[in-house]
């Protein structure tokens, strides 16, 4: 299923590469050359032939990947490079690249990826007169994988059976593809991004209550009454409800939350509210069981909002309002 972004969400987001920690390990999968755009590799060790390794301090060397560059920060080695291609090979990928003032200049960046498509390290490779630097990406630590397991939805941890499954539930997602700027986003534990489902249920009682008086035509109490010149007596009943008339109404909303970062270092907890008018679930059997078999289509005041699951339905991922949400482990 093709993903369509529609939609900008918030109209001012991270700047291009400003992370300023490690990328982990075990933040991202690779299957694709795709997937390596806008993605920003922060090593935490280098390594040189014949100079040993050494350690690097959080974001101080950077490999950002796009559309068209490579660009890269570090001591020594900060550039922006032309990028030519990005091929897949045995051991990940290789982006090729040229210096943009002197084509001559030629260089690649290969990444390193293990069995389970989690990348392990980058090999930079500035110029064919240099030799290569592996930058090695480090393990999240295990305190902190723990905080964001318990914290953040995983892979195969939420299913929607049907349309109705979503509501009452919550959604942390761990990654976000940033469509404007076409960067992607790690998302930590603080930045407080989560994606609910609610249904409102309001109960509308329009009962009218009427107080009832009835004549009474006795034919002795109103002669009597007649004789001495009085009113015709009358009898209240007892007050009596019209049965309840009761209509309930149910709303259906996504609330989406996030504390944005901005490139001045200040912050804003920007929620958003959308009102669901349908839904519809629907298959395609050509996509493999793991894939994005399932699309669960929500038409919102703002939008579509799309939810991809696998055969089992489980949750994928969510697009929409200009940004592709993955939860962890994707």
């Amino acid at each position: 299923m093709k993903k369509i972004f529609t939609f900008i969400l918030f109209c001012a987001t991270t700047i291009a590469f400003a992370q300023k920690s490690y990328s982990y390990i075990t933040d991202r999968r690779f299957t694709d050359p795709e997937d390596l755009l806008g993605y920003n590799f922060r090593p935490s060790m280098r390594e040189i032939k014949d100079a040993g390794k050494v350690n690097i301090a959080p974001g101080a060397v950077g490999f950002g990947v796009t559309q068209n560059n490579l660009y890269v920060e570090g001591d020594g080695i900060q550039g922006v490079y032309n990028l030519n291609n990005i091929n897949p090979t045995e051991y990940g990928f290789k982006l090729n690249f040229m210096n943009a003032r002197d084509a001559t200049i030629q260089g690649h960046l290969k990444v390193i990826v293990g069995k389970n498509q989690y990348p392990q390290a980058v090999i930079f490779l500035r110029s064919n007169k240099e030799k290569e630097i592996i930058y090695y990406l480090p393990e999240v630590p295990k305190d902190l994988f723990e905080k964001e397991r318990k914290y953040f939805t995983d892979k195969n941890e939420q299913v929607f059976i049907h349309q109705d499954s979503i509501y009452g539930k919550t959604l942390r997602p761990f990654f976000i593809f940033h469509q404007e700027k076409n960067t992607q986003e790690r998302l930590e534990m603080k930045d407080s991004c989560s994606i609910k489902f609610v249904e409102k249920v309001t109960i509308i009682d329009k009962t009218k209550k009427k107080d009832k008086e009835t004549i009474v035509k006795d034919s002795i109490a109103a002669l009597s009454a007649a004789e001495k010149g009085t009113p015709i007596p009358t009898k209240k009943e007892d007050k009596k409800e019209d049965k309840k008339n009761i209509k309930i109404v149910k709303e259906h909303f996504i609330l989406l939350r996030q504390i944005l970062k901005f490139p001045d270092g200040t912050t804003e907890d920007k929620s958003m509210e959308l009102l669901i008018k349908n839904s519809s679930l629907k298959e395609d059997k050509s996509i493999d069981f793991e894939g994005d078999r399932f699309l669960l289509s929500l038409e919102t005041n703002k939008g579509e909002i799309s939810i991809y699951l696998n055969g089992n339905k489980m949750v994928n991922s969510i697009e929409g309002l200009g940004k592709l949400y993955y939860i962890r482990g994707f």
